[in-house]
């Protein structure tokens, strides 16, 4: 059996997430503990007979790591894209999955389950061929709800409580929070940064509506050896329109743009061109990143200042150029296409005017959501040469991409 998809640590730390893994056979009453072989991708074993019922268990821990500051990387239960807790193999599908409802929040985007006391049973035969299970569990123990209604929009925060100690390797505890943190005004705060992003994007942008929207607090920081603090966050694929799950870094929501460029995935994920499209990170991280900033700072001195600042720590850190319509984006390694392309899209838009910009913008996204068609570089083009700009703009723009 073959795991369905894979994350590349999994290779060389694959018994962090398969834990007490055992695999049983059933027939006629009898239940019997079978050997196997498990590398980390693919799981063998000596079937006693070809009509025996197999049973594989295993904890599971999720593939993404966080680190903190003086200590250890672990692993946090985040469920991501990558995830891979089911197996396969030729001619199968995983018909149900029974999961263990611990103490825990649990969120499951495209499948129908019912929960048994204190397990939950997913049908998995409703998915198409294409489609991954889109799931998160968080432990209740370090999460604490708040949700609030923005218009028609729900939204749910899972923050941390406070003090929290995540287990590592023999018994070890590392605490991440003091135990006060999580303050009425803390709460009062995250409430209202999120309702100011989301009042925004309706009158600048495009509105959201009628949408369940779910954030997830939690430690992804990484530090660097030249001293750079890389916060950020992650939109789920999700196949539902009307659900949105985003897991951010801790204070995100307050201290930076990224938890308003994880909402703005929120509203176009599915509408990106498909992967290795050229146009693809074009428009799912330059313009998030850009459209993310014009939010968070309209002050337009201080967003002035805040691209000039990207600018800069590009040209500081990468001697090549970063060009955005590229096969691969994993050889542009600057972050330039959350450095460099935004800024060159705030003086394209400075060009024609933001307002106008960012108008032609939002007619752009209703008219591909509408249509319900992948975004277009030639209609891009198209309505933004139907609004003024001229050739030689927009050959100075293409010129810089």
């Amino acid at each position: 059996m073959q795991l369905e998809q894979y994350y590349g640590m999994q290779s060389i730390l694959y018994p962090y997430f398969y834990l007490e893994m055992s695999l049983t056979s059933a027939q006629k009453g009898d239940t019997t503990s079978l050997p196997y072989d498990f590398d980390g991708f693919s799981l063998s074993c000596v079937l006693p007979s070809r009509s025996c019922t197999l049973k594989l268990s295993y904890l599971y821990t999720s593939d993404y790591f966080s680190r903190a500051d003086d200590g250890p990387n672990y692993l946090w239960p985040v469920g991501t894209q990558s995830n891979s807790w089911y197996f396969t193999c030729p001619n199968m599908k995983v018909t149900y999955a029974e999961i263990t409802d611990y103490d825990t929040f649990y969120t499951i985007s495209n499948l129908s389950f019912v929960k048994q006391d204190n397990k939950l049973v997913l049908n998995t035969s409703e998915l198409k061929e294409d489609e991954d299970i889109i799931f998160i569990f968080l432990q209740k123990t370090f999460l604490e709800k708040h949700s609030f209604q923005h218009g028609t929009n729900t939204v749910n925060l899972f923050l941390f409580k406070g003090e929290v100690h995540i287990p590592w390797g023999n018994g070890y505890n590392y605490s991440v929070f003091p135990s006060n943190r999580l303050t009425k005004k803390l709460i009062d705060q995250s409430v209202t940064e999120v309702k100011n992003a989301l009042k925004t994007l309706d009158k600048q942008i495009f509105p959201l509506e009628n949408m369940e929207i779910n954030v997830y607090e939690t430690s992804l920081s990484m530090k660097f050896q030249n001293g750079m603090v890389m916060q950020w966050g992650v939109s789920l694929p999700v196949h539902d329109d009307n659900k949105a799950f985003i897991v951010i870094d801790s204070n995100d929501i307050l201290r930076s743009s990224t938890f308003i460029h994880e909402l703005i995935h929120t509203y176009y994920n599915r509408l990106l061109p498909p992967d290795g499209d050229s146009t693809r990170h074009f428009f799912g991280e330059a313009i998030t990143e850009y459209l993310a900033k014009c939010v968070k700072y309209d002050n337009i001195r201080l967003r002035d200042s805040v691209f000039n600042e990207d600018i800069i720590g590009h040209c500081l850190s990468s001697s090549e150029p970063y060009k955005i319509f590229i096969d691969s984006i994993s050889s542009n390694n600057t972050l330039g296409e959350y450095r460099y392309t935004p800024f060159v899209i705030h003086t394209f838009a400075q060009m024609m005017g933001e307002n106008k910009f960012l108008a032609v913008l939002s007619r752009f996204f209703k008219e591909m959501k509408q249509n319900n068609t992948s975004f277009s570089f030639k209609r891009f083009e198209e309505l933004m040469k139907e609004n003024d700009v001229t050739d030689k703009q927009w050959n100075w723009f293409i010129k810089r991409l």
